[in-house]
This record gives C-alpha cells, sequence and structure tokens, in this order.
C-alpha cells in the first residue's frame, strides 16, 4: 500500500510543482511543499484509496503552500512586534528623538555649505567611513591634503555653530507651507 502511494505522488509529482509555482512558491519552498504533501498522502493511503488521486494532491498542496504563506506573515508580523517593543523601552522620549534629528539635519545643511572639495572629504571620511588612505585614493590628492581639508572642514564647521544658534530647519521644497489666500 505505501509503495503504491508513493508512485501515486511521483506520478502527479510534476503537475504539483507547476500548480505551486503558479500560485507563486519560490522553489525551495516547492520542494518542501512536495514533501510534506508526498508523507502526508501515504499516511492518509493507509486508511484507504483516493478518488481523484490529482485533485486531492493539488488540494492538499494548496492547503500547505497556504499554511506555509500565513506562517511567514505571523512570524514577519512577530518580528515587527518585537522591534516596536523594543523602540518602546528605551528610556530615550520623543522630545530627544526629536532633537537628534533636527540636529542631524542641521549638521547636514552645514556640511551642505561648505566647499566642494571639504564636504567631499566629510561625507568620504565620516559619513562613509572610509580611511584615509581610501579617500586620498578616491578624491586623487595626497593623504596630506585630505588631513588639511579635514581640519579646515571641522574648524568652519565649528565656526558655523558658533556663529547661529540653532533655529528650525526652513521648509523644503517638498515641505512648504501652502500660500494664504
Amino acid at each position: 500500500m505505501t509503495k503504491q502511494a508513493f508512485a501515486e505522488v511521483l506520478e502527479h509529482r510534476l503537475h504539483l510543482y507547476k500548480a505551486l509555482r503558479s500560485w507563486g512558491a519560490a522553489r525551495h519552498v516547492v520542494e518542501d511543499i512536495v514533501s510534506v504533501v508526498g508523507v502526508r498522502y501515504v499516511q492518509r493511503r493507509r486508511t484507504g484509496p483516493v478518488a481523484h488521486v490529482r485533485a486531492y494532491l493539488t488540494t492538499m498542496a494548496r492547503n500547505t503552500f497556504l499554511d506555509h504563506v500565513e506562517g511567514s506573515r505571523k512570524e514577519a508580523l512577530v518580528g515587527e512586534t518585537q522591534e516596536l517593543d523594543l523602540l518602546l523601552e528605551q528610556e530615550r522620549s520623543v522630545d530627544y528623538i526629536v532633537a537628534d534629528t533636527f540636529a542631524a539635519e542641521e549638521l547636514m545643511l552645514k556640511i551642505a555649505s561648505l566647499s566642494p572639495k571639504m564636504r567631499k572629504v566629510i561625507e568620504l571620511s565620516f559619513l562613509k567611513e572610509l580611511p584615509l588612505l581610501k579617500v586620498a585614493a578616491e578624491m586623487q590628492m595626497t593623504p596630506n591634503a585630505v588631513r588639511r581639508h579635514r581640519v579646515r572642514a571641522i574648524q568652519r564647521l565649528r565656526e558655523l555653530y558658533d556663529q547661529a544658534p540653532m533655529e528650525p530647519a526652513r521648509p523644503t521644497a517638498l515641505h512648504r507651507e501652502a500660500p494664504r489666500p
């Protein structure tokens, strides 16, 4: 009886592969589902014959695939919930998060006001975290020239911070207020 059941699964295996792929299952998922369906079908056949084997196997494959998709969604939701819980557990208030965002935006505006070479040195050194020699190679400068530009850029940023108190950033083109009537 078991050999007959395996033979029936093998006979309809290609149909199951095609059906699962048409439903959007990835290849590695198709292999797993067909294996699960095969085992379940063999267990079912021990209780007696199945009238329409292909239809029965296809239904089992569809249900197993739907269970897989639903399980994947639940895993994703649990992961998202855990990340949200971690964020909520942090002791930082919204005020601190807004202040950090504001400070980062202010820094980016000040970096944008630097000369092109200074800006590039700052971006490569601090934002992309490249070592001095790679910055020098990318900018086609000597390491000493990169050091000088970096020191001058940092001095200029300090001057910019000392000049004006931190003010709210002006609205960008995307966030401008609507004209008043």
